[in-house]
């Protein structure tokens, strides 16, 4: 399936951001139980993201969701590793886009709602043993917050429209 992704790693405390994309898989039951089982093991980063298919972007950004305004196109989740100082701290964010879900406001003129929120984070360390039904529930959360958003969005359509 073609879930296009990105991996963002911080390398060092106040750090830019590198850029790795994955064309496939990249949802949080495919590539995010991949990164949670590769990070669990302790193998070095570099290791991890050949490991998963990461291709490097050769493109840096100062916040991870920036990815999403960057590379865009038709990503859909951006996996954020912090990979600074010691084992202590490595972490692991997930981040939801709005892709594919863009809305239209109005009869004559349209406006894309382009956005990315964080739906999951833990620290290496404390990962949980039952990930990948944690992962299957931010999959979820993610789709009903933005189920959410859209029917908001349509909401304010029609107040709009036929105010």
């Amino acid at each position: 399936m073609s879930t296009r992704s990105m991996i963002v790693v911080q390398w060092a405390m106040n750090g830019s951001y590198e850029l790795f994309y994955r064309h496939c898989d990249g949802y949080a039951t495919g590539l995010g139980v991949e990164l949670i089982e590769a990070l669990k093991s302790g193998i070095p980063v570099e290791q991890i993201l050949r490991q998963v298919g990461a291709e490097p972007e050769h493109k840096y950004v100062e916040k991870p969701e920036d990815a999403f305004l960057t590379v865009q196109g038709d990503l859909e989740w951006i996996y954020v590793i912090r990979d600074i100082d010691s084992d202590k701290t490595r972490n692991l964010e997930i981040i939801k886009t709005s892709c594919p879900y863009f809305w239209q406001f109005g009869k004559d003129r349209t406006v894309q709602r382009n956005f990315a929120f964080p739906v999951w984070f833990s620290y290496v360390c404390f990962f949980p043993e039952d990930y990948k039904e944690r992962m299957r529930e931010v999959e979820l959360m993610a789709e009903i917050a933005i189920h959410c958003l859209e029917a908001y969005a349509k909401s304010k359509e029609e107040i709009t429209v036929h105010a």
